[in-house]
């Protein structure tokens, strides 16, 4: 990818050539995040403290487990919902009933798919990605679909980047990744992918705005 770079504000704003490719996150960039509905729904139902179900989670790695598609669905419901308290499919819906979309910046992002490829890059669960590919009809206007779970790998780790570059036919010197994450983005980086760290519409907008 060909591009100018020029500084302002302190940023390098960049000049993206047609047809480069955009790899936007999911979570914390196009929807938000908030677990808490989630803990405390599985909390009332299965009998469990939100502390214990948070630690069952995460902090035992099961949940990264998961989002590399290390174990399936069902071994990760059953690893947090003591004796099937509740179902399968119950939890499920629990499990997503964390996002709220970000319209301003999906309509953004959905408007730059005219001029170049767009791909998500995203560490997300097979659960989460069938609710949101179920209800979100906005992810069509992604060209393709990368995701931990399919490429065995979380950001920011290496193999994620290499596996997303391998399945796509990504060139990295011609991609820029928006996340909202700084692990993410130095991870990007050291692969040879421009990184934006993102905060905001307005600054994601400062970034592409000759794009």
């Amino acid at each position: 990818m060909k591009d100018a770079a020029r500084r302002f504000k302190g940023e390098v704003i960049l000049r993206v050539s047609f047809m480069a490719t955009i790899l936007c996150d999911i979570g914390g960039v196009l929807i938000d995040v908030d677990y808490r509905p989630a803990l405390e729904g599985l909390s009332k139902e299965c009998g469990l403290s939100e502390e214990a179900i948070y630690e069952r989670m995460f902090g035992s790695g099961l949940k990264e487990r998961h989002d590399e598609g290390k174990i399936s669905s069902y071994e990760f419901y059953s690893a947090i919902v003591p004796e099937e308290r509740i179902s399968f499919g119950r939890f499920g819906d629990l499990w997503s009933g964390i996002f709220s979309e970000k319209k301003e910046v999906i309509d953004y992002i959905g408007s730059l798919g005219k001029r170049c490829r767009l791909l998500t890059a995203s560490n997300i669960d097979s659960i989460h990605f069938d609710f949101c590919y179920k209800n979100y009809k906005w992810l069509s206007v992604f060209d393709g679909m990368g995701l931990s779970y399919k490429l065995g790998y979380t950001k920011p780790s290496r193999g994620f980047f290499e596996k997303l570059c391998e399945e796509f036919g990504i060139e990295a010197g011609g991609a820029v990744l928006i996340d909202d994450t700084e692990e993410n983005i130095q991870g990007a980086e050291d692969f040879g992918i421009r990184g934006h760290l993102f905060r905001g519409l307005a600054g994601l907008k400062e970034l592409l705005r000759d794009f």
